[in-house]
């Protein structure tokens, strides 16, 4: 038997496909969210913007573009928001 290890309270999550990359959406218990977008012509750079609100009625807070490696990192601090 697998067990799987969470990583984050994920209250939703929309997936998207946005002018031919991939977009994930994800909102946290605290209000919070983050879209990401993985962009194929920036060689590993993803899009971060930080959420306020729900499925039904959010807004962005710009937040910039990270390395694959840092998103982990990012959305572990919005959790903690």
């Amino acid at each position: 038997m697998k067990i799987l290890k969470i990583i984050y309270m994920i209250t939703d999550i929309i997936i998207k496909e946005l002018y031919n990359d991939a977009q994930t959406i994800v909102f946290f218990d605290n209000g919070y969210g983050a879209s990401v977008i993985k962009h194929g012509y920036d060689k590993g750079l993803f899009e971060i913007v930080v959420i306020k609100g729900n499925r039904k009625e959010w807004h962005i807070i710009p937040s910039g573009y990270q390395i694959s490696k840092d998103i982990d990192k990012v959305l572990k601090q919005i959790e903690k928001l």
